[in-house]
C-alpha cells in the first residue's frame, strides 16, 4: 500500500469524501469526489475554496433551482461521434441532460452578483443546446414512440398505416357480424398474430374459413385464420410498416447526427454539471456539519479552534483547540489512556488533508498550512467512530517517515516509542524528536514518557499538551491543553476507586524521588490551571451576561428612537394635511371674493364682509392651533438643554435658557430682563428663509385685508414675488372699493420691472378700476402707480 494511501486510511480520510459524495447526484460526482486528492499549488487550492464560498453564497439564497437529475450521457455522446445510431431512449436522456443543464444555467445566473464572479464564469460556459433540445422533444414523444409530425414522410405513411388498417378491420368485421360465421368463430373479436390480422376459429370449422393459419391457442381449440380476403391488405399493412420504420429510422439518424456535431460541447457542459454537483455536494456537507473555510497558509502553520472530528457523534464530540507551527514546531502530548489523545492527532491530520483538498472543516476558526507530505504512525486499524485507540509502534513506519521527510513535511506518531523496554523506549524516541526538530518538521507527538516531557520543557521549538482529566469523576474530559504537561493519574484514580492505601504509598516509594517530585508539582500545577479555568469561565459568563444586558437596552434604545421617529412623522403629516386642507379653503374664499369683485352689487359686497370674516376667523384658528398644539406637538419631540437659544413667539423676542424649571417650563434670559415660558412657545433658533404667509403677514396692509380693519390708503408690495404680489393686490383692491375709496396708491418699486408689469396686468384686467397712472414726481414717480376707482 502506498504511503499516502496508508495516510487516508489511518486519518479515514476515505470516510469524510463518502460522506461528501453522498451529497452529490451524478454518479460521475460522486466517482470523482471519490477520487479527490489534495491540491500542490495554494492558488488552484484557493481558487477551488473561492467557487465552494461562492456556490454556499448563491445555495443560501434559498432560490436556487439546480437540477442534476440525468444520467451520465458520455457514452452515448461517444457512439454518436463514431457514427453509430442512438436510440430514442438514448436520444431522449440527452435531451433531458440538457434540459436539466438549461435550467440550472439560468437559475445559478439570476442569482451571481459581483461576489460570485468564478461561478458566474464556470456557469456562463455551459452551451446553449436549446435549439437541439426542442428538436428532440418535437420528434420522441417516448421511449418507444416517434411523433407523426416528426417527417412528411412518416406523416404520410401513418396515415396510409390508418387507412389500410380501417380497411382491414371493415373486410374482417364482415365475417364478424355475419350470421354464417356465428358458430364458426370462438370469439367475435379481431386479434393479430404475426403482425397480421386474424380471426380466432374453433378448430372444428377449419374448413369453412378458407385463408392462412397463423397460430393456434394452447389447447388447440383454436386457430388465428388470416382470411384470405384480407391477405394481400395485410401485405399492404406490412409493407407500410416496413417503411415506417425506414422513416424512423432516418430520424433518428438526423438527431443523432445533430447529436454528434455538438458532442464536444455537450460533454463539456457535462462536465461542468458534474463540477456543480461536486462543488454543492461539499456546500451541503459543509452545513451539515457547521464547517468553515479554512484559512491556507505555506508556512508550516496549523491553528484549530474548537475542532470537531466529523466522524464522532456530534452530541459526544469534544471541541478540541490546537496549534503549531507559529513559536514551536513540534507539540508533545500526554494524558491518561483513552482520554482522547489519537483522536486529538487524528483530528490535525484529518483536517489538513480536508483543507488541502478544498474541503470546509468544523471548526470556530482554522488557519491550516499546506504540507508537501503527511506521515502518519499510528498504528491502529480500529473505528476511531468507536472512540477506540490502540499503541503499537512500528518501526519500519518511522523510518520510512525519517527517509522521507523534509521541512514541508507533518509527522503525527502516536504512542512514540512505545512497544519495547521503558528506558530504551524513551531514548529512542528523544533521538527521534530530536531529529525532526533538526530537521524543521512539524510534528504531533503523543508519549507517556515523562523523559519527553521534560524534554519539550526546556527545548525552544518544543511544546507540552495534554488530555484534561476531571478529578471529580476521575474521567478524561477529552479536551486538549496546550501547554499543560499531563501525567498518568494512575495512583490517583487506584485510590479514588479504593485500593488499599498500603499498596499506594508502596507503589509511590517504589517511584523515582524526583519522578515523584515532578509528577506533584504537575499536578499542583494542574489544580491550578483547572481552579483558573472555572474562575474565567464564571467571569465570561458574566462578562455574557452583561453583554446580553447591554444589547437589551440598546435594541430597547432604538425602538425608542423608532417611536419618536414615527410619532414624528406622524405629527408632521398631520400638520401638512391640516394646512394643506386650510390653504384649499382659503384659496376658495379668495376666488369667491373674486369673482364677487367682478360684480361689485350691494349683495355681493355683503357677501364679501361675510368672507372676509371667515378669513379672519381661519387665521385667528390658525395663529391658536399652530401655536399652541402643533408647535408643542412638535417641540415635546425637540429636546431643549441650558444654553440653547431659542424665539420665544409671544412675545416676538429672542434668548437664551438658563434653567429648566418644571414639566414643558424653561426660565428664558433676554438680556435685560428674565422669563418663565412654555415649551410650546419655544422655537429653536434655526434660520430659515420667511416662507409667504409670513412675509406677507409681515406687510401692514395684509393685516388690514384680513383682519377686516380700515383699509390703508396705498398697498406696499416690495418684498414680495410675482405670484404672492397677484393675490394680495386683487384682494386689497376688492377691500379698497368696499371701503368706498376712489383713490389708492400702490407701491411696487423700481426693481427689475416685473413687479410693475405684473400691476399694470391686474389693473387692466380689473372691471372696479378706472384708470391707473404712474405716479408724478412728489408721489414716488415709477416705483409707485395710482389707481382710480370707477
Amino acid at each position: 500500500m502506498k504511503q499516502l494511501e496508508k495516510t487516508y486510511k489511518l486519518l479515514e480520510f476515505n470516510k469524510i469524501l463518502e460522506n461528501i459524495a453522498s451529497f452529490a447526484s451524478l454518479s460521475y460526482a460522486k466517482e470523482l469526489l471519490m477520487q479527490t486528492k489534495p491540491f500542490k499549488d495554494i492558488n488552484k487550492l484557493n481558487a477551488e475554496f473561492d467557487l465552494v464560498e461562492q456556490t454556499l453564497t448563491v445555495e443560501e439564497t434559498g432560490k436556487c433551482n439546480v437540477n442534476f437529475g440525468f444520467e451520465d450521457i458520455r457514452i452515448f455522446l461517444q457512439k454518436a461521434k463514431l457514427s453509430s445510431l442512438l436510440s430514442m431512449s438514448e436520444i431522449l436522456k440527452v435531451s433531458k441532460m440538457i434540459k436539466s443543464t438549461l435550467m440550472t444555467k439560468n437559475s445559478i445566473m439570476i442569482l451571481c452578483d459581483d461576489t460570485t464572479p468564478d461561478l458566474k464564469e464556470l456557469v456562463f460556459g455551459i452551451s446553449n443546446q436549446k435549439k437541439l433540445q426542442n428538436e428532440i422533444e418535437r420528434c420522441i414523444i417516448s421511449e418507444t414512440e416517434v411523433n407523426d409530425n416528426a417527417s412528411k414522410e412518416l406523416s404520410k405513411i401513418r396515415k396510409e398505416i390508418r387507412n389500410k388498417s380501417d380497411q382491414i378491420k371493415k373486410q374482417i368485421n364482415k365475417f364478424i357480424t355475419s350470421k354464417v360465421y356465428a358458430d364458426c368463430l370462438q370469439d367475435n373479436i379481431v386479434t393479430i398474430r404475426n403482425d397480421r390480422y386474424v380471426l380466432p376459429v374453433k378448430a372444428e370449422y377449419r374448413s369453412f374459413i378458407q385463408g392462412l393459419i397463423h397460430d393456434k391457442s394452447t389447447s388447440g381449440q383454436t386457430l388465428y385464420i388470416e382470411p384470405m380476403t384480407i391477405v394481400e391488405l395485410n401485405n399492404d399493412l406490412k409493407t407500410l410498416h416496413l417503411d415506417e420504420e425506414a422513416a424512423i429510422q432516418k430520424i433518428l439518424y438526423s438527431l443523432t447526427l445533430e447529436i454528434s456535431i455538438n458532442a464536444d460541447q455537450i460533454e463539456s457542459d457535462y462536465e461542468k454539471m458534474t463540477k456543480l454537483d461536486m462543488l454543492f455536494a461539499k456546500v451541503h456537507y459543509a452545513k451539515a456539519n457547521k464547517a468553515v473555510r479554512p484559512i491556507i497558509n505555506k508556512k508550516g502553520i496549523i491553528n484549530i479552534e474548537n475542532g470537531r472530528h466529523p466522524l464522532i457523534n456530534p452530541q459526544k464530540v469534544v471541541p478540541t483547540t490546537t496549534y503549531i507551527g507559529e513559536t514551536f514546531n513540534i507539540l508533545i502530548i500526554t494524558g491518561p489512556n483513552t482520554g482522547g489523545k489519537t483522536v486529538a492527532l487524528k483530528l490535525v491530520g484529518l483536517f489538513v488533508i480536508m483543507a488541502m483538498s478544498g474541503i470546509y472543516v468544523g471548526a470556530k476558526y482554522a488557519n491550516i498550512s499546506m504540507f508537501d507530505n503527511v506521515f502518519c504512525d499510528i498504528g491502529d486499524e480500529q473505528s476511531i467512530e468507536q472512540n477506540l485507540s490502540t499503541f503499537s509502534s512500528h518501526i519500519s513506519n518511522i523510518k520510512y517517515i525519517i527517509d522521507n521527510i523534509n521541512e514541508q513535511s507533518l509527522v503525527l506518531l502516536d504512542e512514540l516509542g512505545a512497544g519495547t523496554d521503558p528506558k530504551e523506549g524513551s531514548a529512542l524516541a528523544l533521538s527521534v524528536v530530536d531529529y525532526l526538530d533538526k530537521h524543521k518538521v512539524k510534528a504531533l507527538i503523543t508519549t507517556h514518557y515523562n523523559e519527553l516531557k521534560e524534554y519539550a520543557l526546556v527545548r525552544p521549538n518544543f511544546q507540552n499538551a495534554s488530555m484534561e482529566f476531571n478529578h471529580n469523576t476521575y474521567e478524561p474530559t477529552f479536551n486538549l491543553l496546550v501547554g499543560s504537561p499531563g501525567f498518568s493519574n494512575a495512583l490517583f484514580i487506584a485510590s479514588k476507586l479504593g485500593l488499599k492505601q498500603e499498596i499506594i504509598d508502596n507503589a509511590r516509594k517504589k517511584m523515582d524521588k524526583v519522578d515523584i517530585e515532578t509528577e506533584d508539582l504537575l499536578q499542583s500545577i494542574e489544580k491550578m490551571r483547572s481552579d483558573l479555568n472555572s474562575k474565567q469561565k464564571k467571569i465570561d459568563q458574566i462578562l455574557i451576561n452583561n453583554l446580553d444586558k447591554q444589547n437589551e437596552i440598546e435594541k430597547e434604545l432604538k425602538n425608542i428612537k423608532k417611536t419618536k421617529e414615527d410619532l414624528q412623522n406622524q405629527a408632521e403629516n398631520f400638520k401638512t394635511k391640516y394646512i394643506k386642507n386650510k390653504l384649499i379653503e382659503v384659496d376658495e374664499i379668495i376666488d369667491t371674493i373674486k369673482e364677487l369683485a367682478n360684480n361689485p352689487t350691494p349683495q355681493n359686497l355683503f357677501k364679501a364682509r361675510d368672507l372676509k370674516s371667515k378669513l379672519k376667523k381661519i387665521d385667528d384658528n390658525e395663529q391658536i392651533s399652530s401655536n399652541e398644539k402643533t408647535n408643542k406637538a412638535k417641540n415635546s419631540f425637540h429636546v431643549f438643554n441650558v444654553g440653547d437659544d431659542v424665539y420665544v413667539k409671544s412675545i416676538n423676542q429672542e434668548g437664551t435658557i438658563i434653567e429648566k424649571l418644571k414639566k414643558d417650563k424653561f426660565q428664558i434670559n433676554f438680556g435685560n430682563f428674565a422669563g418663565a415660558f412654555d415649551i410650546s412657545d419655544l422655537t429653536p433658533l434655526i434660520q430659515k428663509k420667511p416662507d409667504f404667509d409670513q412675509k406677507v403677514k409681515n406687510t401692514a396692509n395684509y393685516r388690514h385685508i384680513f383682519s377686516g380693519r380700515a383699509i390703508q390708503i396705498e398697498l406696499n408690495l416690495i418684498g414680495l414675488t410675482v405670484a404672492e404680489s397677484q393675490v394680495v393686490l386683487e384682494q386689497y383692491l376688492s377691500d379698497a372699493y368696499a371701503s368706498k375709496y376712489q383713490q389708492v396708491k400702490i407701491i411696487h418699486g423700481y426693481g427689475t420691472g416685473k413687479l410693475r408689469n405684473t400691476v399694470e396686468e391686474i389693473l387692466s384686467k380689473s372691471k372696479i378700476v378706472a384708470s391707473y397712472r404712474e405716479g408724478k414726481f412728489g408721489e414716488g414717480g415709477k416705483g409707485v402707480t395710482i389707481v382710480n376707482f370707477i
